[in-house]
């Protein structure tokens, strides 16, 4: 049995030992390398990164804050006709309550003292809508925006010394009812 041993030892070449060795030297230390790179090098560059890139949005967040005179003003609940998806069913009836963000006590007062223009202008802005048109929600967004810029337009048309009126639209109440 020893002499069988020494025969496949003897049989297998130094050629192939070599070729296993240099590849554990190679292959193994290249694998811990990785391993190391992937698990403890690119968390700790990341890190500073990553509060470089929170403190960005932090800093978009305050930017986008209203001023400190900006005050809310409230619109009455309003209904509003909705063209029907199927036309063999009743028309649903959209109500809705929007809020414009007046970025002065100026404003404001505009705002509250001619609402029936803006009123008038919002509805104009919801009215003929179908219901899949409404229940989508860039539709709404769309709405909102051309609602702030309209209600800048009237605001310039009503007092020209307004500056920055309506800082911002937004939806209190918004619901799409079937009868």
């Amino acid at each position: 049995m020893a002499e069988e041993q020494e025969a496949a030892g003897a049989k297998r070449s130094p050629l192939v030992g070599y070729l296993i060795t240099g590849a554990f030297v190679v292959v193994v230390p290249l694998v811990l390398a990785v391993l190391v790179f992937q698990f403890v090098v690119k968390p700790m560059v990341a890190a500073p990164e990553e509060a470089a890139h929170e403190e960005e949005a932090h800093h978009e967040e305050v930017a986008d804050a209203y001023p400190v005179g900006a005050a809310p003003v409230e619109f009455p609940d309003t209904q509003s006709a909705v063209l029907s998806d199927d036309p063999e069913l009743a028309a649903p009836v959209l109500i809705y309550k929007v809020a414009m963000v007046a970025a002065d006590e100026h404003s404001m007062h505009i705002l509250t003292e001619k609402q029936v223009f803006f009123i008038a202008m919002l509805d104009k802005l919801h009215r003929n809508r179908t219901r899949s048109e409404l229940n989508d929600p860039q539709t709404q967004e769309a709405i909102l925006k051309q609602a702030k810029q309209e209600a800048n337009l009237l605001l310039k048309k009503l007092d020209p010394t307004v500056h920055e009126g309506v800082l911002d639209v937004m939806y209190v109440k918004f619901g799409l009812i079937d009868i």
